[in-house]
């Protein structure tokens, strides 16, 4: 349950700075493996981050019910939470990839313990 703690880290961090609302979306988007976590911005552009060990994907969503392109006026606010968005985005994907790699890195430990733990006790059996 760590990828919850950093959800959990992620909100208290970065929300009501940044955005009205960051969730854990369990479910899979497209069809495929990925997490996700849900931003919707002050300015109401929402956002899905989806992350997985190769990195992240960012989906624009809308804002409000208007496609994002429409609000040509708030243009550099865009540019802002986009900017802030990308950083919290490979932030993420860095935490994740890491702990994939922690988490193989102990799976193989584990193995070859199980590997050299079975053959000593061949070993104890044929003395």
């Amino acid at each position: 349950m760590d990828q919850i703690a950093e959800y959990r880290h992620i909100h208290s961090s970065y929300k009501d700075d940044f955005f009205t609302s960051i969730h854990l979306k369990p479910q899979q988007i497209s069809h495929d493996e990925d997490q996700a976590i849900e931003l919707e911005t002050l300015e109401g552009q929402k956002y899905t981050i989806k992350v997985s060990t190769d990195g992240w994907t960012a989906v624009l969503l809308r804002r409000s019910t208007t496609p994002i392109h429409n609000h040509h006026k708030d243009q550099d606010e865009v540019d802002r939470c986009f900017e802030t968005f990308e950083a919290l985005a490979m932030a993420i994907s860095a935490k994740f990839t890491a702990k994939f790699h922690q988490s193989l890195t102990r799976r193989l430990d584990n193995l070859l313990a199980a590997e050299a733990g079975s053959e000593q006790g061949r070993l104890q059996r044929f003395q």
